[in-house]
């Protein structure tokens, strides 16, 4: 009933973000764009020292900006989305990594476009969400009023996009398009007070770019793959200079905070061209961090972060540590916008005088990292299955730890646990477990302590999503297979599908919350290999059995399902009994509801 009541209350007012008047009047408050980037490391821009690079319009932006030059976000995608919209560390907010179910941002957790919506401004979403699929986890639920959601996140040309609900099959480079849409949104509504948050699909592989600008790079002696890759970052350059270029032209400038700050550290191998080599990588990385994105190590986390506001902040650059979590309290800070009434406690910290240049650092603090690996004991590797999350394990958890220079590492398996100071040894080449043994015991201990008080002991921490079925506004309602509760028998999870059903048993349960009542008519999408045995669905106390056929859809009939919460149990039955793969690629149930 908790969900049930959080939606509803969703669906007509969201009635939790009240927020105080601000002591900023509404005509003078700043407009907000926040761009942020895929895949882009610290060293992946001119002005951070790769002469690689020609990114002439970030580079201005860096030197007109406070360039927060200790600055991390956590080491994967959704992990850091779901930081930068919480102010809370992701393993609070139900995200737990970047695909196979665990990137559904709980519907508890008020977002900061929430928090700006309810204080007047227009909000707008242009880009990668990877925070969920359907109904209430898509942004328009999330407090954003104009949405351009990419439909596949890495879709850098001839994007497919859904524009408040409606898909659309766009032409062109996704960059370019997304950018058009915010200086369209500028140039119209120029007294309207925005917040925009740009999240390009660039750099994300695969590497793709027009060709006039990766045989720019060809002409310097660069492999293809490269090439593709600077290509890319610059196409990413030009896009914000043509922002940057609005903003003058519009007088839009001095009352806008422009934001650019990556997701994680730098991406490593490309799928679709050959793989950088370990010199190619290098030049990417002219500080020397350890560790590609997904790591724990500086190279992982480590990002270009400019805070621009001319006039009212002095461009300079800030050595302090700061990360994602500080975003949405520096915003609200600067904006005299309060945190609503019940919202989760956040974990940044407002870094508005280090902006001002009235401080140069900031109360010490712990700062926590993880990626997207989550131990059970010895046997399968979670990414595949589901286990009971009462089975995690704090030593097998890939987790990290700040303190001022001092910087504690662990990664899963025992395989790795070393402290670092990073003021002396930024590359995290030199462990001091034995040179400062009371340091390392403070810092795995607090470490742990966080881990366990602060996320493991929260239900809201490490679950799978809760699928609606008969959401307002949605023709079919979809239960995407990647997002179990429980897998059993052979069944094994990927990014976006389950795979290996072959035998009886053979199966994967989800969560649901039927929001209207009524009777459906359901359908299965999912390769058959072999058209033998049967699937059967059961919900409550109703089930539904058909044959598997051939073919990409089975429908498996109509239901009669009550308003309420319930579990999908899916299961393969009378099968032949020898091992034979009858399911590769199950990908979706789907729910259409049916006219009384």
């Amino acid at each position: 009933m908790k969900l049930m009541m959080l939606l509803l209350g969703m669906l007509f007012f969201y009635s939790g973000c009240h927020h105080s008047e601000s002591t900023i009047t509404q005509i003078d408050r700043p407009n907000i764009l926040l761009i942020f980037t895929d895949d882009q490391g610290y060293g992946d821009v001119g002005i951070h020292g790769n002469h690689d690079l020609d990114t002439p319009s970030l580079d201005a932006l860096a030197r007109e900006s406070v360039r927060l030059d200790n600055f991390r976000s956590q080491s994967v995608c959704s992990p850091g989305r779901a930081t930068l919209l919480t102010g809370r560390h992701f393993l609070k907010t139900g995200v737990w990594g970047a695909g196979f179910g665990r990137q559904y941002l709980n519907l508890d957790e008020n977002t900061i476009a929430d928090i700006f919506q309810s204080a007047g401004y227009n909000t707008s979403m242009l880009g990668k969400w990877h925070l969920g699929k359907g109904g209430p986890y898509l942004p328009q639920a999330r407090g954003f009023d104009d949405t351009w959601r990419l439909h596949q996140n890495h879709d850098h040309l001839d994007p497919v996009l859904d524009h408040n609900g409606t898909t659309l099959q766009v032409q062109g480079w996704t960059a370019d398009y997304l950018t058009n849409r915010v200086i369209d949104q500028l140039k119209e509504k120029p007294y309207q007070s925005h917040f925009i948050y740009l999240a390009y699909p660039l750099i994300h592989e695969p590497f793709e770019a027009p060709d006039s600008l990766v045989q720019k790079y060809r002409a310097r002696d660069f492999s293809a793959s490269l090439s593709t890759l600077y290509a890319m970052t610059e196409q990413l350059d030009q896009n914000v200079g043509r922002l940057m270029h609005t903003l003058d032209e519009t007088g839009l400038k001095k009352n806008t905070i422009v934001l650019f700050i990556g997701d994680n550290g730098l991406i490593g191998n490309p799928t679709n061209m050959p793989h950088l080599t370990k010199e190619e990588l290098d030049r990417r990385n002219p500080r020397g961090f350890r560790g590609l994105k997904g790591s724990l190590f500086e190279g992982g986390l480590r990002v270009p972060a400019f805070v621009s506001w001319p006039e009212k902040f002095p461009p300079r650059i800030v050595s302090e540590n700061t990360d994602l979590t500080d975003i949405l309290p520096t915003l609200l800070d600067v904006c005299g916008i309060s945190l609503p009434d019940g919202n989760h406690p956040v974990d940044g910290i407002s870094l508005l005088p280090l902006l001002k240049g009235t401080a140069d650092t900031l109360r010490r603090r712990y700062l926590y990292y993880a990626n997207h690996e989550a131990g059970w004991p010895a046997g399968k590797n979670e990414r595949f299955f589901f286990n009971d999350r009462d089975q995690l394990k704090f030593e097998l958890t890939d987790l990290a730890v700040l303190y001022g220079d001092y910087k504690y590492v662990s990664i899963w398996n025992g395989s790795m646990k070393g402290l670092y100071n990073l003021a002396t040894d930024p590359s995290e080449t030199t462990g001091l477990n034995d040179s400062v043994p009371e340091i390392l015991n403070q810092m795995q201990q607090q470490l742990q302590a966080w881990w366990s008080g602060d996320v493991i002991e929260k239900s809201d921490s490490y679950k799978m999503p809760t699928f609606f079925v008969g959401y307002p506004g949605e023709d079919i309602n979809t239960v995407y297979a990647h997002a179990p509760r429980a897998t059993y028998g052979n069944v094994q999870n990927k990014r976006s599908y389950t795979f290996n059903w072959r035998n009886n048993g053979d199966g994967q349960d989800h969560l649901l919350e039927v929001v209207e009542g009524g009777r459906y008519k359901i359908m299965a999408d999912c390769k058959v290999t072999n058209a033998a045995g049967k699937l059967e669905i059961v919900i409550g106390d109703q089930r539904l059995t058909a044959p598997i056929k051939e073919g990409n859809e089975l429908e498996l009939g109509e239901i009669d399902l009550p308003m309420g919460p319930a579990v999908l149990q899916i299961r393969l039955v009378e099968v032949p009994t020898n091992d034979q793969l009858i399911l590769d690629e199950f990908t979706a149930i789907k729910f259409q509801r049916l006219p009384e």
